[in-house]
């Protein structure tokens, strides 16, 4: 009469089957760390694309005079004088005194730091005072790319064609994944969205 003899697993076995389920998790995990990654780039491109897009719009719908200071300006982070003249034929355009605009009508927003008076949905991290467009959801800051190349990644509004009616518009608007606002070219963490368009008078 045969004994029916039960075997159980080995040790080794147990370890070998370990290791696989260990080389398993640590491919699915590579996986969900790169998918995460991707996900967070995808909606900071969309968040900088829809700020570039404000801007460019803004400058598209600017009077002449507000087009010709922000096409003679030589640093785009100083356009908020050009906010200022907007501001200012606005005022004129609406009857003078009696209309009060402020740096929230987005017709003169040409800045990312005026953004700041554009309300928006106050970030996870902050508290107090709501830091308005500047930054998204999650915190990240966001900042005009201006490096003076009028090439790439740069922001400017140049005049050209004849008689000088014809305004090329490109704004790029940057994040960097450390959190800083160092968006420049070549910076290490930095990525930004660049957006063209042309104004004809």
């Amino acid at each position: 009469m045969l004994r029916n003899r039960k075997r159980g697993a080995t040790l080794i076995e147990i370890l070998i089957s370990l290791l696989l389920i260990t080389i398993g998790m640590l491919g699915l995990f590579a996986t969900l760390s790169s998918v995460t990654y991707g996900s967070s780039t995808s909606n900071r491109m969309a968040q900088a694309q829809l700020r570039a897009q404000s801007i460019v719009e803004a400058v598209r719908l600017a009077p002449d005079a507000v087009l010709a200071c922000l096409a003679t300006a030589t640093d785009a982070t100083t356009w908020a004088a050009c906010e200022t003249t907007c501001l200012s034929s606005q005022n004129a355009d609406m009857g003078g005194s009696s209309y009060s605009p402020s740096a929230t009508s987005s017709p003169c927003v040409f800045t990312i730091g005026t953004m700041v008076n554009i309300p928006g949905p106050k970030p996870l991290a902050v508290t107090g005072a709501n830091p308005g467009q500047t930054v998204d959801r999650s915190n990240q800051p966001y900042a005009l790319v201006f490096d003076g190349t009028r090439l790439g990644r740069d922001t400017f509004v140049t005049r050209t064609g004849a008689g000088g009616r014809v305004y090329n518009v490109q704004v790029s608007v940057g994040w960097n994944d450390s959190g800083s606002t160092n968006v420049t070219a070549g910076a290490a963490g930095a990525h930004a969205v660049t957006l063209r368009s042309g104004v004809f008078r």
